[in-house]
């Protein structure tokens, strides 16, 4: 019998792992190079050559007991039942998670699993499927000035997915790992084309930490099958960071792209094979936030989509192409997303600063109690929408709609301001993107975009993971979620619609839709509790299989084929029942006829009256044999029950009739 694996490996990094590229752990010169086009970066005054490279070294996972209960798998209808929506797929709660975190969240916030930034399968190195999840346990109060190093959890659990549904999934307890990481950005890729993929983070300490504390951070790799990491790259507060085989060598590039500010403003570019990078300055019309690469088939190069500007007024398409290191950028198309902003309103931020933030005029209000501030989505993905064969672009534009008192110094960004935002499809022909759809829809916690046909019509759907900051509703399962038309034009299905495909399982979290060996699967984490928490925050994790059309159609077509038996047993019964009333009416009336006729009649007419009480038993008898023979064949509920009805009316009809005499 197969088992499930649960694989939870936690490492820790040493600080001196965070400062530098150099062998000695010191921090790399930096100079400009001959032709003035790129920096280079020394180590102890010898020039290493034009990039910093990536340490072959390879560092151990520290083991660590697992923190998940190994005795609860179990089927996924089991969890709270206030939310649960019926679904003929199978299913199975295969892991619970509960970290509690260094720093308290608030009254919901108990577990760091409760805000985890990733969702997504992989299939190792023995061809079984495996789910993982990322979270980070903040290691620092806000506003904090220090260097300590973050916190990231990554749970791998392998899967048996034959077992799904049942109560007998097997859970081994394994190690956690841990990586001192803060990240917003994740990519899954075969790094050394071994056939597996490695898990590759982009560093980033924006964790709450003081503005005068660094930010940047190395990158790192974490590799499944040896429990080990290694890093690459200089520190930079890496914002951005997609990948993708730019000059079609099998290995994917990485273009790490640096906030432009006060913690660094380089693009970073490493090569896939060597992981060897170069750094340059940024262009003129690329910045930070919302950058997706496409790369063409079997070609090099590919489409960069990015912000155009800082203030994420417009947004451009370029052709990306990669050269002695580095890459190069031809624009394609832009697309103007908001006019300019004109007034300004003093905002405190998440972190407790105070920052003068533009944005525009709420009509009929004065700045300093309505104001629409200017934000970014920080989110794009590319994808084929329309089958035409290239990829086409989604993202969305993100305003906050503000309100305080007049007396209000400032606004409070947290609690005074709501995301409203509008999803963007463009479609792609031949280089000029133009928008084939829009819709308006609340941000949320939106943390990740992906593509897959979860209503199996052959054409590709789009949806959020995780756009809700916390589940105290639990109402809402997915709230982005598009069905694609196939023409670049998406509508946004019914809980009905949905309910059809995938269920629902206690107060969900998040969702991510994959398929494995044929087969189309959905896991997710949830509460098994809805919005009245019992004190617990566990976070469970569940793999539901994705049932055909074909097998939903044969489970309701079995379901409704016991339900006519149910019925039938149950019309039988009725039946059954009314003939005993009928018939013990009946015998009480020939009873109390016979008892007068013993009084005043002969013996020959007492023995009449038994003689007919006789009859009728016999008639009575064959009449039951009859009905429960029509019972058998009848073809359908309705001519059987109306033809049991009209033969009941006669019988009373006939009784009546006799009793009347």
């Amino acid at each position: 019998m197969k088992k499930l694996f649960l694989l939870l490996a936690l490492t820790f990094l040493s600080a001196q792992g965070l400062a530098a590229g150099c062998p000695d752990g010191s921090e790399p010169v930096k100079s400009v190079s001959d032709d003035g086009t790129y920096f280079v970066y020394n180590c102890g005054g010898q020039s290493s050559s034009s990039s910093v490279a990536n340490s072959d070294s390879k560092i151990k996972a520290v083991k660590y007991e697992s923190f998940v209960d190994t005795n609860t798998s179990s089927s996924c209808k089991d969890l709270d039942k206030e939310f649960y929506r019926s679904s003929y797929n199978k299913c199975s709660i295969i892991a619970v998670l509960d970290r509690k975190p260094k720093f308290s969240g608030g009254h919901w916030f108990k577990n760091v699993w409760q805000t985890s930034g990733l969702l997504i399968h992989r299939v190792n190195k023995n061809g079984n499927l495996e789910i993982v999840g990322a979270a980070e346990n903040i290691q620092v109060e806000t506003g904090e000035k220090t260097d300590r190093p973050a916190q990231m959890e990554i749970a791998t659990i392998e899967v048996n997915t034959e077992e799904l549904g049942s109560n007998s999934v097997q859970v081994i307890k394994n190690p956690i790992v841990e990586i001192p990481a803060s990240s917003i950005r994740h990519v899954m890729v075969d790094v050394n084309q071994d056939g597996v993929t490695e898990l590759v983070i982009a560093g980033f300490l924006e964790d709450g930490r003081h503005q005068d504390s660094s930010w940047s951070d190395v990158n790192y790799i974490y590799n499944f099958e040896t429990e080990s990491y290694s890093k690459f790259g200089k520190p930079l507060y890496s914002h951005d960071f997609v990948a993708g085989d730019l000059d079609d060598d099998g290995y994917d590039e990485f273009i790490d792209i640096s906030w432009n500010g006060g913690h660094g403003d380089d693009i970073g570019v490493c090569n896939g094979k060597t992981l060897e990078c170069v750094y340059q300055s940024h262009t003129p019309n690329l910045h930070t936030s919302k950058t997706s690469l496409s790369v063409y088939p079997n070609k090099k190069g590919g489409i960069l989509f990015h912000n155009c500007d800082k203030e994420y007024l417009s947004w451009c398409w370029s052709e990306v192409t990669y050269k002695n290191g580095r890459i190069q950028l031809k624009p394609l198309d832009k697309y103007i997303a908001s006019k300019k902003p004109n007034k300004e309103e003093l905002f405190i931020n998440w972190q407790g600063w105070e920052q003068t933030r533009k944005g525009w005029v709420v009509p009929g209000y004065p700045t300093n109690e309505r104001f629409k501030l200017i934000s970014e989505s920080y989110l794009s993905h590319q994808f084929d929408m329309d089958g035409d064969g290239d990829f086409d672009t989604a993202t969305w534009k993100e305003n906050r709609l503000c309100q305080k008192s007049e007396s209000e110094k400032a606004y409070q960004i947290i609690s005074q301001c709501k995301p409203v935002g509008e999803m963007f499809f463009f479609r792609n022909d031949n280089g000029k993107f133009t928008v084939s759809d829009r819709h308006e829809i609340d941000p949320g916690a939106t943390i990740a975009l992906y593509n897959f046909d979860i209503n199996k019509d052959g054409n590709m759907d789009f949806y959020a993971l995780r756009d809700e900051h916390s589940t105290w509703e639990c109402n809402n399962q997915i709230n982005n979620i598009f069905f694609g038309n196939g023409d670049g034009t998406f509508r946004r299905p019914s809980v009905m619609e949905q309910s059809k495909i995938f269920g629902n399982y206690g107060c969900e979290i998040q969702s991510y839709f994959f398929d494995f060996e044929g087969e189309s699967y959905r896991t997710f984490f949830t509460h098994k509790y809805s919005k009245n928490f019992s004190g617990t925050r566990a976070v469970y994790v569940g793999v539901e299989r994705i049932g055909t059309k074909a097998e939903k159609a044969a489970e309701e077509a079995a379901e409704k084929a016991k339900s006519k038996t149910d019925e039938d047993a149950e019309l039988a019964a009725a039946i059954a029942k009314r003939k005993a009333e009928v018939a013990a009416a009946k015998a009480k009336r020939l009873a109390e006829e016979a008892a007068k006729a013993a009084e005043t009649d002969t013996v020959d007419t007492e023995q009449s009256a038994e003689d007919e009480i006789a009859a009728f038993e016999a008639e009575l008898a064959a009449e039951l044999a009859e009905e429960a023979a029509k019972a058998a064949v009848t073809d359908t509920v309705d001519t059987e029950q109306q033809s049991v009805e009209d033969e009941i009316a006669a019988f009373e009809a006939e009784l009546a009739a006799e009793l009347g005499q």
